[in-house]
């Protein structure tokens, strides 16, 4: 019977989880308004313009990076100027890069994007290809946090 309460007790969190979005979690347009601004980074990222990224940032933005050893740019940053830096670093490391989105999703604050990633890495020369998952959280309008987490892709 034990495993049928915790069973029922993860099935009765998912509606508080959702909730939990934020205050806006069933506003169309805060979901569109925040899918536009992973767009406008996204854009900034592939275009090399850091600046621009750092206008889309709140000062304590956190950016963190899961994902196995093989994968040379995980880790956590914290603060614009070491997100912003971590991610110049992190695709300075990469080339001939084929990003494909599967699916994206927005909930209130969050924006979730499910991915996969092929590419060549620049110090070893190394092909590489991953699937990973990032999680977008804005605040007043600024992204606040990113989380990422990274797996092999032996595909």
């Amino acid at each position: 019977m034990l495993a049928q309460e915790l069973i029922d007790a993860f099935l009765d969190s998912i509606d508080p989880a959702f909730r939990a979005g934020g205050p806006d979690v069933a506003d169309e347009e805060i979901h569109e308004r925040n899918v536009a601004r992973v767009q406008l980074a996204f854009a900034a990222v592939g275009r090399g313009d850091f600046d621009a990224l750092v206008d889309l940032c709140r000062d304590d933005v956190v950016l963190d990076i899961a994902g196995p050893p093989s994968i040379p740019f995980v880790g956590v940053w914290k603060g614009r100027d070491e997100v912003v830096a971590a991610i110049r670093r992190n695709f300075a490391m990469l080339e001939s890069q084929r990003p494909e989105i599967e699916s994206l999703s927005a909930q209130g604050e969050h924006v979730v994007v499910i991915l996969r990633e092929r590419g060549r890495i620049v110090a070893t020369g190394a092909d590489y290809s991953v699937r990973g998952a990032q999680v977008f959280t804005f605040e007043d309008g600024k992204l606040r946090r990113v989380r990422e987490i990274l797996v092999e892709d032996p595909a």
